[in-house]
């Protein structure tokens, strides 16, 4: 994760959250019409009314005491497990969310996002267009931080859908992670405590020619620190490969460092090519003003944190 999103459902929170409560009501209604109830729908009826609230609330981001109900109640090892998650799929119905035409649905979800690019890479687009007479329509991917496959009671919990691109909710990245097991930096909880900073290559020593930017840009590389002893830091970086996903914008954080540092590179941008290129062009958001304006701009952090990091050389 490189960027926080935590208030990035706020302007849908009132809408999904009736939408919420309005499919659990309905549910309940459909599965109790005939005959009396079995002993698993009693009680995962009794498990999801106990904890209705913080599943539909917007703000709830900590679902392990919840989960660790229903494991309690349910064990992984209990014959009741699989008709208890057959239930809760049908009560929190994530596919007819994902799919319906009209209506509250993923889309509309996705388009009150004030967010635009993936907050675990922030790399990739993550835009959402409603279907027109122009266009078909797209929007991100939402990633369950909390799989639903095991926990469907948080298939429309808010507090538990992420919008990502495809490649980093991947099979090759997060996809099914167990987050519960394997902590992963939360967007829409932790800070972004993730940096970047533009250094030696091969952690090559500092010399005079590398710290004035003289050298060849490819003496440098991109390098993505985690803070030390953060474990949930350290597995998104490797979960997401960030390392390695940043080197091919090299370009970028070595253009930036150098038109932050030396002037007379801006200067000559402007004599070759009579073009008036400011920092902020560079930067691609203004140095002053909104101070979250950097999250939708791909690689918004990076370029933040390589212009702060060289002004102190």
């Amino acid at each position: 994760m490189i960027i926080d999103i935590h208030d990035v459902w706020q302007s849908a929170a009132t809408i999904h959250e009736y939408y919420v409560r309005a499919a659990i009501a309905q549910a309940w209604e459909r599965l109790f019409r005939f005959g009396p109830p079995s002993s698993v729908l009693s009680r995962v009826r009794a498990f999801v009314e106990n904890h209705a609230t913080q599943i539909v609330s917007a703000t709830t981001r900590d679902y392990r005491p919840i989960v660790a109900d229903y494991n309690g109640q349910f064990p992984t090892t209990s014959s009741d497990r699989a008709e208890a998650r057959s239930i809760l799929e049908a009560v929190f119905n994530y596919e007819k969310f994902r799919d319906a035409k009209i209506g509250w649905n993923a889309y509309e979800l996705c388009a009150a996002s004030p967010y635009t690019v993936c907050p675990y890479c922030h790399l990739a687009p993550t835009n959402t267009v409603l279907k027109s007479n122009e266009h078909q329509g797209y929007r991100p991917q939402l990633d369950h931080f909390i799989g639903r496959a095991e926990y469907p009671f948080l298939s429309l919990s808010l507090g538990n859908l992420v919008p990502s691109c495809p490649t980093c909710n991947g099979p090759t990245m997060k996809h099914t992670t167990d987050v519960l097991v394997n902590p992963h930096l939360f967007p829409l909880a932790d800070p972004s405590v993730l940096s970047f900073k533009l250094r030696p290559k091969n952690g090559k020593p500092w010399t005079p020619p590398l710290r004035a930017l003289r050298m060849p840009r490819h003496e440098y590389e991109i390098v993505v620190d985690a803070p030390h002893g953060n474990t949930a830091a350290e597995n998104s970086l490797k979960t997401f490969q960030l390392r390695s996903r940043y080197q091919p914008y090299l370009h970028d954080a070595f253009r930036l460092a150098k038109a932050s540092k030396d002037g007379a590179f801006l200067r000559t941008i402007k004599k070759v090519f009579n073009w008036d290129v400011s920092l902020e062009d560079h930067l691609g958001f203004p140095i002053n003003g909104n101070p979250t304006a950097f999250k939708n701009i791909p690689q918004g952090k990076m370029r933040l944190d390589v212009y702060t990091d060289c002004r102190q050389w």
